[in-house]
This record gives C-alpha cells, structure tokens and sequence, in this order.
C-alpha cells in the first residue's frame, strides 16, 4: 500500500491518496489525536471486507448497511475531531493574548446566528419621532381614544403593532392601573420587560407597579434580574439597594403571618407538656410546625442548608478531588458575579448518567456527571451552572415554597410528613423541584448567559448547551433540565437576541482540553 499525505497548515486540511493491491470492498479507519500537541499524528488501519450480500429476509442491518453506519460513524468522529483540535489552538491563542487569532479559529467552527444573518433584533424606542409616520399618527390618535373613553383596547392594539415602542407599554400598564384592573397592568410590564430585560423605565415601572401590590419578592426578582444584566447602568446601585429592601419587606411579612397562625413561638404546650422539639407524637407535631416556620423565617439559606444535608445524605456525591475541584472552580468563577453576597455558595457533584442539575435557596448547587459528560466544553457547563445559580440568585425555589401554600396548610403538611415518615425536609424539596415557569426559565437563562459573558467565557456557552438538549430529550432520570417552559427553540432564539443586542463576545475562551481531562476522569469512574 502507498501513503502518500499532504498538509495546508493554513487551512488545516489533510489530502489522503491510497493505492489498494488489489480490486475488494475496503475500510479506513483513522484516529486522530486528542489533543491540539498531538495534532497530526493519525494511525491508519485499511482492512478488506468480506464481499457485501443483500437479504431481504432479515430484518437485521445488511452487511451494507452497517457499513454505511460505521463509515457515518467515523465520519462523525472525525469531525468533532477537527471541531476539537481547532476549538483547542483557539483556547491556546485566547489565553495567549492573540484575540484576533482566536476569534478566526472560533469562527471556523461556529455558525452565525440566524439574528446575525437576517439582522431581525428588536430595537427599543423611546422617542415618538423615531416612529415611522403612520406608526407616529397612530400613537397619537391611540392616545386621544383613550383620553376620551377610558378604553384601553386602543392602545393594547398600538403596543400590538409596535411592541418595540418603551412607552406605549408604560401607558397601557397605567391605563389598566387606572381601571383598578392591577394583574392586566402586571402582565403588560412583564411581557415589555421580557422583550426589552435591559429597559431601566420598564423594569422601575414593573418594581413600583409590584410594590404598590405588596408583591414584595416579585419586585425584588425583578430589580436583581436588571441589576444582573445591566451591572454598568448608573441606576444598578438603587435597584441593587430596592431588590434588598423588598426581600426584607416580604420575609418581615412572612413572619407576621406565622406568628398570627401560632406556628412561631418560644415553647407550645400540649397535653400538659411545654414543648420546643417535642416530648410525645402530639409533641412531635408541634416540634415539626416550629421547624417548618423556623426554616422558612431563616429564609432561603436556612431552607437550602436543610435540604442540601439532605441531598448529600441521599444522593451518590462524588468525592473525586480534581472532578470536584473542577466543578468548584466553575461554580465560585460564576457565583461571584451574581450579586448575591448573603449567599454561602456551594457546589456537588452527583453520579448520575442524565443531564441534569438542579440549584436549591441559598445557593446550593447539584450537577450531574451525566451533564458534565454531555456538554462539549467548560463554557457549556458554565452555562448550565450559571443559569441554575440564576434560579437560586432570583429566589425561584424559595418562591416555588411560598406560592405552594406550605404555611397555610402548614397543619396537613405537617400531619402528612408524619403518618407517611416522610421529613419536613423532603416535602420542601419536592415543592422546590416543581417545574419551574415559563417566566422564571427565561429570567435565569437572560441572566445565566450576561454572567458567562461578563466571567469571560464564550457568551453562547448556555446557547449551545440548549442546542444539546434538544439532541438529549430521550434521556431519562428525575426532573430534566431542559424544561418545556418555554421551548428549546424559543429560549435558543431569545439567547441569540440578547447576545446580538448587547455585544457579548461568543468568540471567546470555551475551554476544551481541561474539560475532556475531566470527562476521562468521570468514565473511569
């Protein structure tokens, strides 16, 4: 046989040209290098095959066609190959300092956006003058159909037609406020502000619309989200101080109703025993109730140490050092742009084959191997982590507790836990785990992907990793990350739109080699 093999470095392609001794069917398998060193260095194996039969028979593969499977297969194998060397050299001259170097390669490999493409980004206005005409005479006559009947459907039909208009939302929220209809004007400003997160006139709005309705951990959310997303605005600092105070607001609240339903309290007496834990199975209730109220008046970080003992009690956690200093790193290199210093942020692998991870109050974070074996690179699964950080940094699991009722049903929750042996702390955790809705997945994938790009890894990191999900949904084992609230391809779409929007760099660090060490680790296993 002669090999002859010819390299454009430039280009990175190989020519291959073989000469068989004879006329047969024939295989070859080549296996490239792991690493950006190694680049270059193939071992050929040409093997002849059996001649190709067709039964029609069987309903096994032909010999055909599992040839064809394996040359597809190899043919793929060589491909993330390529992806793999090229997205390495592209780390080595990032972390160099030769940016532009990186890009080029990064470019090689990534796709643009269809946003990049067809330039469809929905650009806010806030100035009438920025109308087109007919655009301009229709605010202006929506605006007097209003002043004269009080009917707000004019305007609603305005903000229909030119969503990207700022004010037109604000006056349609304060035309329903006017009309004491309070959850139209709510819905109004948090359908504006999932259009335009970085809209500081909405997202005031949507924080004093929320307040005025004693919705105290709804705009505090609200505010975090926009501090998150917009941490250079001049108007962060007063959000950031807003977002605090009404957190405190809604806790305060919260202990004023546990207090008047008796669930708080130094000591209880029951059947002549004063009880602060619980003497006898009545006692034990009452024991049950005070921790319930207690955990929740802790807030999020008394609940999240509760149920993370519990976790780490359960769970098969992973105890490998360099896997979970891996994870660590990730984790705190994220955690420390979310704003949320009251936190004691922590960080567990778990061995589990699904992609999954789940983040629990207070900022305990649960990750699968099967999702660090999944994702292509550290980017990716700095994604994933910084969008469930994004879930506890929003407060959605504590919100998951308080909106399932747990203290007004704080009797049967109790009794429930009891007769079934079932622990306060893992009915919390089930409230927790409920899916979360279509709002809160899109708040933490906005926020999650503004954080990956201010952290300095690939700003489509979260994006690809949803690209995957979409190739993962026959996967199995317990509550998927992938949530259809909303869609795959809706939350790839608004990813897409606020990278282009903002400017955050996709052409930078992804992290492969590291990664692929970590997931050789995990195998052996």
């Amino acid at each position: 046989i002669a090999v002859s093999r010819q390299v454009n470095r430039n280009q990175f392609q190989s020519e291959l040209k073989i000469t068989l001794p004879q006329n047969g069917v024939y295989t070859l398998q080549v296996a490239g290098a792991n690493s950006a060193v190694q680049s270059g260095k193939y071992s050929l194996k040409i093997a002849n095959l059996e001649p190709l039969s067709v039964s029609t028979g069987n309903k096994k593969p032909t010999p055909k066609v599992e040839n064809e499977n394996k040359l597809q297969n190899l043919e793929e194998e060589f491909k993330r190959s390529e992806r793999f060397t090229l997205l390495a050299q592209a780390d080595q001259f990032f972390q160099g300092g030769n940016k532009a170097k990186a890009e080029q390669l990064y470019r090689q490999v990534k796709r643009p956006f269809e946003l990049e493409k067809n330039s469809q980004i929905l650009q806010p206005i806030t100035n009438p003058k920025q109308l087109i005409p007919e655009g301009q005479s229709l605010w202006m006559q929506s605006q007097a159909v209003w002043k004269e009947t009080s009917d707000p459907s004019s305007l609603q039909k305005f903000v229909q037609q030119y969503p990207e208009f700022i004010p037109g939302h604000l006056l349609l929220a304060e035309a329903y406020k006017q009309q004491q209809k309070t959850e139209q004007s709510l819905n109004v400003l948090e359908q504006a502000t999932s259009l335009f997160p970085d809209s500081y006139e909405l997202i005031i709005a949507q924080v004093q619309a929320l307040e005025a309705d004693k919705k105290y951990l709804e705009a505090s959310i609200a505010a975090r989200q926009f501090t998150l997303i917009q941490p250079e605005h001049p108007q962060t600092p007063a959000l950031t101080e807003s977002a605090d105070k009404n957190l405190k607001k809604f806790q305060g609240r919260l202990e004023g109703q546990m207090v008047r339903r008796g669930i708080l309290g130094t000591a209880v007496r029951v059947g002549g025993c004063v009880l602060l834990g619980g003497c006898n199975p009545v006692g034990a209730i009452v024991g049950e109730g005070v921790k319930m109220g207690t955990l929740l008046i802790q807030g999020e970080s008394g609940i999240g140490n509760e149920i993370a003992g519990m976790y780490k009690r359960e769970l098969p956690i992973v105890q490998e050092g360099e896997i979970v200093d891996y994870v660590n790193e990730l984790g705190n290199k994220i955690a420390k742009y979310m704003g949320r210093n009251d936190f004691k942020y922590e960080f567990y692998v778990v061995e589990d084959e699904a992609l999954n991870a789940f983040a629990l109050p207070g900022g305990k974070v649960f990750v699968n191997t099967g999702a660090i074996l999944k994702t292509n690179s550290e980017a990716e699964l700095a994604g994933l982590l910084a969008h469930e950080v994004s879930h506890a940094v929003l407060s959605h699991g504590f919100k998951q507790v308080i909106t399932n009722n747990v203290y007004n049903n704080l009797g049967e929750i109790v009794n429930a836990a009891l007769n079934n042996t079932v622990p306060i702390g893992n009915i919390i955790a089930n409230l927790i785990n409920l899916d979360y809705n279509r709002d809160q997945e899109r708040q933490a994938d906005l926020v999650g992907t503004r954080v990956l790009a201010t952290s300095g890894y690939a700003a489509d990191g979260l994006h690809n990793l949803m690209i995957t999900l979409a190739e993962q949904k026959g996967s199995k084992g317990g509550t998927s990350f992938f949530s259809s609230h909303p869609a795959t391809n809706e939350r790839v779409a608004y990813i897409e739109e606020l990278i282009q929007r903002n400017g955050y760099n996709r052409y930078a660090f992804e992290g492969v080699e590291k990664h692929a060490k970590i997931q050789e680790k995990i195998t052996a296993l």
